[in-house]
């Protein structure tokens, strides 16, 4: 079912989940047991795939009935299976009807099955007899009045059912995307097609004044048989101009008039430029657009459709996760993990897609730590197994996941060494100017005490020199003694 719904294939939207779901809580509560089974089987993929055969087969032999109506070989199989396949459809929405009661028209495609089933009653089991007896009363093979047998080609719509056999296949996903984005762009085609008719009209009341009325009866033989052709009236121009919006071989219309007069090449320009160039390149970009916004809607749908299955997915979850907590401590390990049964570990390793249990734990332990919670087990499981990611990816992502881990570890030991580094800098620079206040107040004592040693040096000197003055005083006074006495 998720497979389908992310596939594009079911499409059954988040929104309408919803009320399913909460159409089946209340029949539940009020024991209405039966349509819940009936729900349960409509709601079925083997259900949807089975219909899907049956709308196929149905429009196959719509188109072998045609072809041997056309030969004229016995129908008579061809009707009898018409009638099967009606009474199929018949049941089918009776079982709906059974089941959703009023709901059935809350959905757009039973709607849709409705108006076909009832086309179909009305041209084969009111029409056809109509016109059978109007046959017998006439007492002819054919039908006297073609508008009773035209009616008869309503059966053919039959075939529009093969838009929801197209939706319930998963293999034709592609082929429904484009029948979606036809459907889708309807309102576009259909302005599109007023918006054409308008100029069209426009212009052809241009070519009634420009081209019928002063050539239709002109004296030059060839443009009058000309005009005649593809400009008589305003319903022949219309269909002409026409003819110049799919470019359908317009050289032999407008070359023999631009050659008899040049100015009739504004009109036929401006019309091509107006309508066959920009109109049509508009309407492109309009559907692209559409189709663009209808992608991004998918999308979002997609995405409230994994919300939803994760939310499922919990509670089962949660009763595996206390189911291998051994210890009921809160918290899953390793060991606990292989101690649990076989038929768990190969449980959690189909939705994992792991190729071993360390893989698995490792994949679910987010943060590392070697153990996992139950918040962390049951969100980490139900994201992988509702992703439609390659697991492969998934383990590049945990692997990625890891090393920016352990590059943040990396960088935040090297911001804690670099901030160390820069503590040891500034102790080592206040060591350096302690060492260097130090040192210069070395020097300025030993500044003080040299010049103090200098000052008592001085003092010595002079002392030294006054006690030598004082000895030479004496010896020339001895040496004056001595020669006295001589």
């Amino acid at each position: 079912m998720r497979n389908a719904a992310i596939d594009g294939t079911s499409l059954k939207m988040a929104r309408k989940q919803r009320h399913w779901r909460n159409l089946k809580q209340e029949l539940e509560t009020s024991g209405s047991f039966r349509r819940l089974k009936v729900i349960d089987f409509l709601d079925n993929a083997m259900f949807d795939a089975g219909m899907g055969v049956v709308i196929l087969a149905n429009s196959v032999l719509i188109g072998i009935e045609s072809n041997f109506d056309l030969q004229g070989r016995d129908l008579t199989i061809f009707e009898f299976l018409g009638h099967l396949f009606l009474a199929i459809y018949f049941v089918e929405l009776g079982l709906r009807w059974f089941a959703l009661r009023m709901e059935c028209f809350r959905s757009a495609w039973i709607k849709f099955d409705m108006v076909l089933v009832f086309l179909v009653v009305l041209t084969s089991w009111v029409m056809a007899p109509i016109v059978a007896i109007v046959r017998l009363a006439v007492g002819q093979a054919d039908d006297p009045s073609g508008a009773l047998e035209f009616l008869m080609v309503l059966k053919i719509l039959r075939l529009f059912r093969l838009a929801r056999a197209v939706r319930l296949l998963v293999q034709f996903k592609t082929l429904w995307m484009l029948v979606r984005g036809l459907l889708c762009s309807a309102s576009t085609i259909f302005f599109t097609c007023v918006l054409m008719v308008l100029a069209l009209y426009i212009f052809a009341c241009l070519c009634v004044e420009l081209i019928s009325r002063p050539y239709q009866n002109g004296d030059d033989a060839e443009m009058s048989a000309l005009v005649r052709k593809y400009f008589p009236n305003l319903e022949v121009s219309m269909l002409t101009l026409l003819r110049f919006v799919f470019f359908d071989n317009t050289f032999e219309i407008y070359e023999p008039m631009l050659m008899r007069n040049p100015w009739l090449a504004i009109l036929f320009a401006l019309f091509l430029l107006i309508v066959s160039i920009a109109m049509m390149n508009l309407v492109t970009a309009v559907i692209v657009e559409g189709a663009i916004e209808q992608g991004k809607q998918d999308k979002e749908v997609e995405q409230e459709h994994k919300k939803q299955l994760i939310k499922s997915m919990i509670p089962a979850l949660t009763a595996m996760f206390y189911e291998m907590d051994e210890d009921g401590n809160g918290t899953l390990t390793f060991e606990e993990l292989q101690r649990c049964g076989d038929d768990l570990q190969d449980e959690l390793m189909m939705n994992m897609k792991a190729e071993s249990l360390e893989e698995l734990f490792d994949m679910i332990d987010v943060d590392g730590s070697g153990e996992v919670e139950i918040d962390e087990f049951c969100i980490g499981v139900s994201k992988i197994a509702s992703s439609d990611q390659p697991v492969e990816f998934i383990r590049i992502l945990k692997q990625l996941h890891g090393l920016s881990l352990a590059v943040e570890k990396q960088n935040r030991c090297v911001d804690s060494m670099g901030k160390q580094f820069s503590y040891t800098c500034k102790r080592i620079e206040r060591r350096i100017e302690q060492q260097a206040e130090l040192v210069q107040a070395a020097l300025a004592k030993q500044e003080a005490a040299i010049n103090s040693i200098g000052d008592q040096v001085t003092v010595s000197q002079r002392s030294l020199e006054h006690r030598l003055e004082r000895i030479e005083q004496a010896i020339m006074n001895m040496s004056g003694s001595s020669h006295r006495v001589a």
